[in-house]
């Protein structure tokens, strides 16, 4: 038989994980829209970048 120790801990990790099933979506929600908002000032440059060399090699 398991201790009591053990079955809080189980009941525990049970709750940690349907509470992080319900906030992952938010969570993601908010990096995706934060990297459409702001990550084209970061990324596009570097594309750019990648393809100004890329076009210079061809020609």
């Amino acid at each position: 038989m398991l201790s009591g120790g053990f079955v809080t801990l189980f009941f525990v990790m049970l709750i940690a994980a349907v509470v992080a099933l319900i906030i992952q979506p938010i969570i993601l929600f908010v990096a995706a829209f934060l990297l459409f908002r702001f990550g084209g000032g970061v990324i596009g440059p570097i594309g750019a970048g990648i393809v100004d060399k890329a076009l210079a090699e061809r020609n």
